[in-house]
């Protein structure tokens, strides 16, 4: 039960995050993306400015290897590929390509079916998505 709270806890805190990113879409999107980063830092407890520059393999395997929930990889990925979206509109494609890389290797880590990278939640859906959270 204590695991369990924890992880919707951790689940919700990326949740509110992305929603926050997107309903404050007045800021520009490269302090959008590093908000994104700020968000993955703190719920997952790790320095992600320095994972974050690590290739694809390399990335996923020290998320595998630092105890990361299977259950929130799936949100930690749906936040890079939000934060890759970010950085293009910032006219950063290197980087945006490097995050989706990164969100595809993690999920093929965890043996998770890839999601559509050019989706982007809306701030509703992410509402509904953290309602049924809640319920659940």
């Amino acid at each position: 039960m204590l695991q369990q709270d924890y992880l919707m806890r951790l689940i919700g805190m990326l949740i509110a995050g992305m929603q926050r990113n997107l309903i404050h879409q007045v800021k520009t999107p490269a302090r959008a993306s590093d908000d994104l980063e700020e968000i993955l830092s703190d719920a997952l407890d790790l320095d992600m400015s320095t994972l974050l520059t690590l290739n694809p393999d390399s990335f996923s395997m020290v998320m595998s290897v630092s105890g990361v929930d299977p259950r929130v990889v799936e949100y930690v990925a749906r936040t890079l590929v939000l934060q890759a979206w970010y950085l293009r509109q910032a006219g950063d494609e290197d980087t945006g390509d490097l995050r989706l890389r990164q969100a595809e290797c993690l999920m093929s880590e965890y043996g998770m079916e890839p999601f559509d990278p050019s989706y982007v939640p809306t701030a509703e859906e992410l509402e509904q998505l953290a309602l049924s959270l809640q319920e659940g």
